[in-house]
């Protein structure tokens, strides 16, 4: 392996996580310093295959793999190095060399790196095993890791939304009924205070009235509080 080999795997290994399409942006830059392919798509499988990832565009890709031909590749997980003629079989119709990258395990997939134009002879590329295989498993460990990142990154935000709607549902309760008991036994005091010739039963009347409208907003308080300890709760 020459030094520039190992100094382009070495920054790989170095590379700090971002977000998924600056990710996957670099890891088609370090694949064309590398290999030189012209085009390069990552597959993902859910319960079938997809294309997560693709260099250049999707529309000048050029070609489309099979769900049994991807499912055929994925299951040798080795590298996967086809000549021209056949990798056009498959409808790969660019000159040069195809490589089919599995990533991952039976036990935890990742996907199908695939590498498509490179030039060279099969006989050449295949003296890269060693590249490939070092290769592969540091994208394999990018990928990983920035869906791992990107899945925080989507529960947090989850979180941010409940706390919001938390905000707003104690917020419209307070607001709601809160309001008038409170704004009742502010207008009864207030009266009480700025009004010098009441009537003992007027004032006795007014206080009953406070009173009741006192054990209306601690009723009200307590089913607020009851409500935010079994947010808190779960």
């Amino acid at each position: 392996m020459d030094n520039k080999r190992l100094e382009i795997l070495s920054n790989m290994r170095l590379f700090p996580l971002e977000d998924k399409d600056t990710t996957y942006e670099t890891i088609v830059n370090y694949t064309r310093e590398l290999f030189g392919p012209r085009r390069i798509v990552l597959y993902v499988k859910d319960d079938t295959w997809k294309r997560e990832y693709s260099y250049p565009s999707e529309e000048m890709l050029g070609f489309e793999l099979k769900d049994e031909y991807l499912d055929n590749i994925y299951e040798k997980f080795a590298p996967c190095i086809f000549s021209f003629e056949e990798a056009k079989d498959v409808g790969i119709n660019l000159e040069g060399i195809t490589i089919f990258l599995s990533l991952g395990t039976k036990e935890l997939p990742i996907g199908i790196l695939v590498l498509a134009g490179i030039k060279g002879v099969v006989d050449e590329i295949k003296e890269e095993l060693p590249v490939l295989k070092i290769f592969s498993r540091y994208i394999e460990a990018l990928i990983y890791n920035v869906k791992k990142l990107d899945k925080k990154r989507e529960e947090e935000n989850i979180e941010d939304n409940m706390v919001s709607t938390l905000k707003h549902d104690i917020v419209s309760m307070l607001s709601r009924e809160v309001r008038t008991p409170l704004s009742s036994i502010l207008a009864y005091a207030e009266t009480l205070k700025e009004t010098e010739d009441l009537s003992e039963k007027e004032k006795k009347d007014f206080i009953e009235t406070i009173y009741k409208e006192a054990l209306k907003l601690k009723e009200i308080m307590d089913r607020i509080m009851d409500y935010l300890s079994m947010l808190v709760e779960e």
